[in-house]
């Protein structure tokens, strides 16, 4: 969605478009926001994954050198 409208744009629709628009605004926003938080969590998990691995070879290691 192009959020291109100027202020004096928006200002000259009729009440009716302009809530639609700054509804359609805020929910564009929103979804935005849910999107990167969705792929924030996701590498984080990753990251945590990827400690966990690292934390089980280096178990796997130790248990090797104490033979």
């Amino acid at each position: 969605m192009h959020l291109n409208m100027s202020y004096s744009e928006v200002k000259r629709l009729p009440i009716r478009y302009r809530h639609w628009f700054l509804d359609r605004v805020a929910r564009h926003f929103k979804e935005k926001n849910e999107a990167i938080e969705k792929r924030y969590n996701k590498d984080a998990s990753h990251s945590n994954d990827n400690l966990n691995n690292l934390a089980m070879f280096e178990q796997q290691i130790n248990d090797k050198l104490k033979k």
